[in-house]
Order: C-alpha cells, then sequence, then structure tokens
C-alpha cells in the first residue's frame, strides 16, 4: 500500500513533523510488514423487548493482530452510521463502539493504523431488532353447522375479542390467523402453512354421538417484525344435527343466595312441540331434562311447602329496622323475601301479614305470594333496591346437540334473617340458647268456677329485640276468656287466639330496637276461668307446641323462654336448672339441678309440639344433682323442652339433639 503524508489515517505527530522520513520509512524496509488483520468483523443481531423508542445496549469492541514490532502502537478512528442512511453521526478515536442503540440497522466502520504504515479496515452492520412477541386474547365462539353442507367458516378475527397488543405494532397493523391446535407441535414459534384468516368446521372435526362437541384452535398474533405468538381457545358446535342423532339437554341448578343447593324445588320444563316434564331437586338441587327435538323451551321452578321455614320473630325485627331506615335491606333478594304481600313494595302491611303466620302457624301460608321464589340466576336488576317484574321463567331454544343451563336463585319468602333450611343435609340454622329471659306470673290456688285475672310481668328484660312463644294452658284446668295488653308497646296483632280453645295462646312482638322494660312492669293480662281446684303453676307453662319460643338480644343472641311463678303459696327462686351438657348432643348429656329442700321431683322432656317424649320422678336430697340422658332415651333429633318441678316450683329449658 502506497500511502502520501496527507493520508487522514497517518498520526498527525507524523504527518506534522517528520513526513518525507516516514514516506521513505514506509517505502523502505517496513515497506512488505502486513497492516493490522481484524480479527472480529462479523454482523451482530440484539434484541430488544421494549418500546419502538427504548435504547439497547450493544457491546461491540474491534480486535486486530498488529503485525508492526518496531512500532508496537495502533492508532484508531471508528465512524457510527445509524439507520446506514450515509450520515456519519458520531466518529471516535477508539476500537469500542459500545452503547445504546435504537430499533433498526446500523453500519459502523473501524480503521486501524499501526506505526509501520500499515491501515486496514472492518465494517460491521449492527441489526437492532424487535423480538417481543404480541400478547394474543382468544374468545370461544358458539356456531351453528348447516345441516345442507354439514360445516361452518369461523373467521380468526371472531375468536381475537380485540383485546391482543403488542410492544410496538399498533393493534391495526397485526396479523391473525387460525388453525386446528392439533396440527402444532411443541415449541412451535410461528403457524403452520396450513393457518389462514378462517378454519372450517365440519363433521369429521366432531366427535360422533357428543353433545355440544367442540373444536379446539390455535389463535395467532403476528406483529410487524414477524413475531407470533397463540392462544387456545374452543369452537362450541351448538346445532351438528349432521353429525349424530339429537341428544341436548338442559340442567337446572337452584340455589339460594349463599350458593345453597335448594332441594325439594319442583322444576318444570315445557315447550314446543307439546312438551311437558316435572322433576324435583334433591340435596344437590340439580336436575337434568333430555331433549330428543329442536324447539323453545321454557323452565320454571316451584317450591309451596313449610312456610315458615326459618321465618321467627327475628325477621320481624329486621323487617321493622328497614321500614324505620335504621338497617335498611340493600339486598335483591332479601327485599323480594320482605315483600310478603307481593306488591313491589316492603310496608307494614308486610309486617303485621307475617306476625299473623307467625302466631297462626298452623294456618300460615302467603295470601297473595309463594312460600319460595325463583329468579333466573344470570338476571341482572336494574334497580336493585326496587326489585319487582323479575324473571321468573327462563327460555331456551335448542336446535341442535346442546347443553344449556337454566339456573334459578331460590328466595325463602319471609325469612329475611336468611337462616332457612335449603335441604334436607343443610338444617336451618341452629342458634344455642345461652341464657334466659323470664316471664313472670304470680301463683294463685284456683277454685273451679272462679275467674282470674293474671299478670305477665317482665323480668330481667334488659335490651331485648323481641320474643314469641306458646303459652300453653291445660284445658282440664282453666279456660281461656281474654288476653289484655297492657304494656304500651303491645297490641292485640301481637297474640295469636286462634289455638285459645285447645289451650294455647301464641304470643309475638320486636321493637325497633333494643328495649328494656323494668323489673315487674305488666306486659299483658290474661283473664282465665278455672275449671278445677289446683295452683296455677300447674295449669299454665311456656312451649313451642305452636309458636317456637325464643328471643334475641341486643347481640342477636337466642334467649330461651321460662314462665316463673312467684307468691305465697309457692316460689320458685329456690329450684334452679342448669343448661344440659353437652348441648346439642350426639350420644350423652347430663342435666344437672338444684333443689332448696328435699322432696318429690318430676323431670320431663316435651318436643316442640308439646308431646311428652320422657318421664321421670322420684324423691330427692336437697342440694345438687343431675341426670344423665342417652340419645336412646329420644325417640329422634330435633329441639326439645326439658322441665323440672318440685312441688309448685318449675323451670324449663330447651336443647338439641343431633343425630
Amino acid at each position: 500500500m502506497i500511502l502520501n503524508s496527507k493520508h487522514p489515517y497517518i498520526p498527525r505527530w507524523i504527518r506534522g513533523i517528520l513526513p518525507g522520513l516516514w514516506l521513505l520509512a514506509v517505502c523502505g524496509s517496513d515497506a512488505q510488514i502486513p497492516p493490522p488483520a481484524f480479527t472480529n468483523c462479523e454482523d451482530i443481531e440484539v434484541c430488544s423487548y421494549g418500546l419502538k423508542n427504548d435504547l439497547v445496549q450493544v457491546d461491540l469492541q474491534a480486535e486486530v493482530t498488529n503485525h508492526c514490532i518496531s512500532n508496537p502502537g495502533l492508532y484508531w478512528t471508528t465512524r457510527i452510521d445509524l439507520f446506514s442512511d450515509g450520515t456519519i453521526d458520531q466518529e471516535l478515536t477508539q476500537a469500542d463502539a459500545s452503547g445504546e442503540y435504537p430499533l433498526g440497522i446500523h453500519t459502523i466502520t473501524f480503521w486501524a493504523a499501526d506505526g509501520c504504515g500499515g491501515v486496514s479496515s472492518c465494517q460491521r452492520v449492527v441489526t437492532v431488532k424487535d423480538c417481543g412477541k404480541p400478547t394474543p386474547i382468544c374468545n370461544a365462539v358458539n356456531i351453528d353447522m348447516l345441516p345442507s353442507t354439514g360445516a361452518a367458516e369461523v373467521w380468526a378475527t371472531s375468536l381475537e375479542i380485540g383485546g391482543s397488543s403488542d410492544n410496538i405494532s399498533a393493534y391495526g397493523n397485526l396479523k391473525i390467523l387460525v388453525e386446528r391446535l392439533t396440527l402444532l407441535e411443541p415449541g412451535q414459534e410461528s403457524p403452520d402453512a396450513d393457518a389462514g384468516e378462517s378454519v372450517v368446521v365440519t363433521c369429521d372435526d366432531l366427535p360422533p354421538m357428543t353433545i355440544a362437541p367442540i373444536v379446539d384452535v390455535a389463535v395467532w398474533v403476528g406483529d410487524e417484525a414477524g413475531n407470533w405468538e397463540y392462544c387456545v381457545t374452543t369452537i362450541i358446535v351448538e346445532n351438528s344435527l349432521c353429525c349424530a342423532p339429537m341428544t341436548a339437554s338442559i340442567f337446572t341448578f337452584i340455589s339460594n343466595e349463599n350458593f345453597e343447593p335448594v332441594g325439594l324445588a319442583s322444576v318444570q320444563l315445557s315447550g314446543t312441540p307439546n312438551i311437558y316434564s316435572a322433576l324435583v331437586t334433591g340435596n344437590s338441587g340439580v336436575v337434568g331434562f333430555d331433549i330428543f327435538q329442536p324447539g323453545q323451551y321454557i323452565v320454571t321452578a316451584e317450591k309451596t311447602t313449610n312456610p315458615l321455614n326459618g321465618v321467627t320473630s327475628y325477621d320481624l325485627y329486621l323487617l321493622q329496622q328497614h321500614l324505620l331506615g335504621v338497617n335498611p335491606l340493600t339486598s335483591p333478594y332479601k327485599l323480594i323475601a320482605a315483600d310478603i304481600n307481593n306488591n313491589c313494595e316492603v310496608s307494614i302491611s308486610d309486617l303485621l301479614a307475617l306476625r299473623k303466620m307467625i302466631l297462626e302457624p298452623d294456618n300460615a301460608e302467603f295470601k297473595k305470594n309463594s312460600s319460595w321464589r325463583f329468579v333466573d340466576a344470570d338476571y341482572l336488576f336494574p334497580s336493585p333496591l326496587q326489585p319487582c317484574g323479575f324473571p321468573e321463567q327462563i327460555a331456551r331454544n335448542i336446535q341442535g346437540n346442546n347443553v344449556v343451563s337454566a339456573n334459578f336463585i331460590g328466595i325463602k319468602i319471609g325469612d329475611i334473617s336468611g337462616d332457612h333450611s335449603p335441604n334436607q343435609l343443610l338444617e336451618s340454622e341452629n342458634r344455642i340458647a345461652r341464657e334466659v329471659l323470664n316471664f313472670t306470673i304470680p301463683d294463685h290456688q284456683l277454685e273451679a268456677g272462679q275467674v282470674y285475672e293474671i299478670p305477665i310481668t317482665a323480668n330481667g328484660f334488659s335490651n331485648i329485640l323481641g320474643y314469641q312463644y306458646t303459652l300453653d294452658m291445660d284445658p282440664e284446668k282453666v279456660a281461656y276468656i281474654d288476653a289484655t295488653p297492657q304494656w304500651a308497646d303491645l297490641d292485640r296483632s301481637n297474640f295469636g287466639l286462634a289455638m285459645t280453645p285447645e289451650g294455647k295462646l301464641t304470643t309475638s312482638w320486636n321493637g325497633s330496637g333494643p328495649t328494656t322494660v323494668v323489673d315487674g312492669e305488666v306486659l299483658y293480662t290474661i283473664t282465665l276461668r278455672a275449671l278445677a281446684n289446683g295452683p296455677l303453676s300447674q295449669a299454665l307453662h311456656i312451649s313451642s307446641s305452636v309458636t317456637p319460643a325464643e328471643a334475641y338480644d341486643a347481640e342477636e343472641a337466642l334467649l330461651d323462654i321460662q314462665l316463673r311463678f312467684d307468691g305465697d303459696i309457692a316460689n320458685s327462686a329456690g329450684l334452679a336448672l342448669d343448661q344440659n351438657e353437652p348441648n346439642p348432643f350426639h350420644d350423652q348429656t347430663r342435666i344437672g339441678f338444684y333443689l332448696p329442700e328435699s322432696g318429690q321431683v318430676i323431670l320431663t322432656i316435651q318436643d316442640i309440639t308439646g308431646r311428652v317424649v320422657y318421664h321421670a320422678s322420684g324423691d330427692v336430697a336437697s342440694g345438687d344433682h343431675s341426670v344423665a340422658l342417652s340419645r336412646s332415651d329420644i325417640p329422634q333429633p330435633g329441639v326439645y323442652y326439658y322441665s323440672v318441678q318440685q312441688d309448685h316450683a318449675r323451670q324449663t329449658r330447651r336443647m338439641v339433639v343431633q343425630d
């Protein structure tokens, strides 16, 4: 190579000080020395996974073999041409062009000059390319196959819901293709040649005799840089009459608002042509109907049994809290449960109607409503606080071998607290009573033929939300005449008189909030005619024979109810009856009691109808005692009331027996 002293790659100290001598030296003894030899002059590619304007770090150094032993120094010039457009964007005097580069193709040229006058150059192309894959979003679709052709064309754009994205390419510049999933190989990075903008589903794609068969497909999304990614979705064939005999199904699942299955609900299926079928849900809450011909089908549900399932005076309290605006009901399902009269509003008339049912359970029925209502589970209430006109039937159009659902939410009318028993496996919520609310009556020595006005007074009536019970009157000892409210918070609507000829007075009360009554205040008086001589305490007692005996305190805890007799001839203050332990019980429990004096003691256990299921008596010394009960002593699981009586003193508590 012949160079002159003005060559740009000759070091300035050589050109400026000894240009003639340097040229002679080049043409002399060192002229045969090879110039620097580049050892790495390959093009490189670097991936970018960021956005369009993000920079990527590129490591780029030039390396040469220097043959000039006598003067081993190297002199570098490096020129960077970004985007390879012929414009030098940066010039360096070093062999290192490392740095941050944008997306694109860039040309970097290195020149190396040695001390012997040799010059070499190396041009390297650096490609910073987009390697970020798109993010595909798939969408399953339902199709009907044409019976005439046995095929259906499904477009890739219908299987991608418009939410796919890429780090650089705009959505409109993305490519969307589809292919059958069975064609893909593990780790495949791009679509097959068979992938296209649509896929044709035929009978060959569907398993024979399959209801609602599906075809799995891969939806590919590609960007402008050629990066691909796929998502997997399904094509659901709702009408495959061309592929197999029709065997469709409609399944119905009924649950309450808490997603507990509702059993013993009658589900009816009707349709065209003339089709009618009815099935009853079991404890799973599910029924299924087989469909063998296309048509429009209607599914409805009903359940009319046990109108007082889960309904107590506590629901009256919740209803009144709503009416007063203290604790408004916000669930549309609870508002439907509170609309006893089924007139699309919750009012005082609903409270009165529900109380009447609690007081007269034998005649309990919803005059303008049903025990249960069923709402389409997919229905969204447009006005949740005014749930009126909701759908109570579900329509399904069946045209092929498809499986469809028609699900309901069951609402127990009147049960605002939600403690009903939805099926035979989930019993009503048993809140165990830990305390006792006492009502006190002065005892009397009755004389046959005489009329007595007996005051029932409060005792320990503190922060009570409500109560209900049945006052049992022995029809051989007394006859009912009247019940007269004395407490300002009671009126005659709080009493049920339908069964007083049989000796049973029911009562129910709830306040607008926690209520306290001074001990000794008369709540109401009951007027009786004595039919036989004897103490009043042997003629009256509280039970759950008609309306269950229970009360609720400010903590919404359940309380037992007891009737205490005070007076000259009988005083029950000395007799004490403990809660059985354990309670509830499976195998065995113990009942403890205290006797102030020795004498005969009677232990009785009654079911909620008042029927005596256990009776024991004997002479017992004064002091503490306990009686062991086995599961075999009780006929069946349920709620029972046990009483201990000594002379005219009597106390009663409640216990729960489980399997």
